[in-house]
């Protein structure tokens, strides 16, 4: 498996109820992970939030389990992050 393989399967087995997709974002050929608005935690706190009422942009679990795998999350529009290797 591919890092990028790896960095989604974790990030399932740590948000189950989480989506997160791998692959051609854009149309450009290049495989990128990304997910957005509308997940959240076991205790309901959601992973990203771009308006940061919840006091974060980004779960803090989830940027630990980014940087894990050399990976930051990226904003691309209000409901939707990317993950962008250092």
């Amino acid at each position: 498996m591919t890092k990028l393989q790896n960095f989604q399967a974790d990030f399932k087995a740590k948000f189950p109820s989480a989506w997160v997709e791998l692959g051609d974002f854009n149309g450009d050929g290049s495989t990128v992970l990304w997910s957005g608005e509308d997940n959240y935690d076991a205790n309901g706190m959601p992973l990203f939030d771009y308006y940061e009422d919840c006091g974060y942009d980004i779960h803090p679990e989830l940027v630990k389990l980014a940087e894990k795998y050399g990976y930051y999350f990226e904003c691309y529009d209000a409901g939707t992050y990317i993950a962008t290797e250092f």
